[in-house]
């Protein structure tokens, strides 16, 4: 983490990745992902599909909220991650 931003970099090794994955999820080495925190999921989604964006998968849940990958229309691969204590779509309080 920086000292001066406060912005992560991680280096992640994904295991078992099956050979048929889709090639847009960056699990594979040489594929990258920036992660950008949202404070409503499905809006940042949406608007990745108005500007000619896919979703990758569905919007999954983590004990620290929800996340989704997606690609823009040049295959930049986003991740959009909403933490729970942002999150205006939590319906258990």
């Amino acid at each position: 983490q920086s000292p001066m931003s406060g912005q992560v970099l991680e280096f992640i090794q994904f295991r078992n990745v099956p050979d048929d994955l889709d090639e847009r999820y960056p699990l594979r080495p040489g594929r990258a992902h920036t992660a950008y925190l949202t404070p409503d999921i499905e809006l940042a989604v949406e608007a990745t599909l108005r500007a000619g964006g896919v979703m990758l998968g569905e919007i999954t849940e983590f004990s620290e909220g929800r996340a989704v990958y997606c690609a823009d229309r040049n295959r930049t691969v986003i991740e959009w991650e909403e933490s729970r204590e942002e999150s205006p779509h939590d319906h258990t309080q």
